[in-house]
């Protein structure tokens, strides 16, 4: 009689199973430890071209419009969780998404082009010098 399955290979087996496990954990904490330590804020997408950039704690209890050739959609912030309130397509899916409380996540209004998530990001500062090349072409 042979048997089925080796020490190696439930050892192999069990390997893969904590890999698993300890990714799916870190994808999931990830959205929220992105979030803690504040400069958080609402990406706005139109046509795949990021356009606005909202700060979360400025804009607190406040609904923002978006205008794109294609309609308006209108979102609302209320401590850190977004939610698209309000919008003239013809399917409504993106008013019936869930808000939105941690990076990776986004709501999406696909016949309108509009798409928003939540990052966390240091504010953009100019660098002080031109950037060096990566690669060097030529002979």
């Amino acid at each position: 009689m042979t048997k089925i399955l080796r020490k190696t290979d439930v050892v192999v087996i069990a390997a893969f199973i904590v890999l698993a496990v300890s990714l799916l954990i870190i994808f999931v904490t990830a959205g929220v430890r992105a979030l803690q330590g504040g400069n958080v804020h609402v990406i706005i997408t139109i046509d795949g071209v990021e356009t606005y950039v909202l700060d979360a704690e400025t804009h607190n209890g406040q609904s923002f419009t978006i205008h794109s050739q294609n309609g308006t959609n209108t979102i609302f912030i209320q401590d850190g969780v977004v939610e698209m309130i309000c919008a003239d397509c013809p399917d409504l899916v993106c008013v019936r998404t869930a808000p939105i409380s941690r990076a990776f996540r986004d709501i999406s209004c696909l016949p309108h082009r509009v798409s928003v998530r939540i990052e966390s990001r240091e504010p953009y500062q100019m660098p002080d010098q031109r950037p060096t090349p990566d690669v060097m072409l030529g002979m």
